[in-house]
């Protein structure tokens, strides 16, 4: 497995009684992924959303954005300062 693979904590999913169900965003219907968006833009504006930012760089810094999503060496999103 390689750095840039996430793990999942299977026996813990199992004793829990947790089921995932992975899918493709680009395979949703137009109708599920409007669905999808009006839940989001809902817990966006409720506040309940809540993401991590683990890194901020200057817009022309982009590359080495890319570098450490790949590299798997930031836990959080990679935020581009623009301006």
């Amino acid at each position: 497995m390689s750095s840039n693979e996430s793990t999942l904590p299977t026996l813990w999913l199992m004793r829990n009684s947790i089921t995932l169900r992975l899918f493709l965003v680009y395979d949703l219907s137009t109708a599920d992924r409007d669905a999808c968006l009006a839940e989001l833009n809902a817990l966006l504006q409720s506040n309940r959303l809540i993401h991590t930012v683990g890194r901020r760089l200057p817009l022309h810094d982009v590359a080495l954005g890319h570098e450490l999503s790949e590299r798997g060496e930031v836990l959080g999103n990679i935020v581009l300062d623009i301006g």
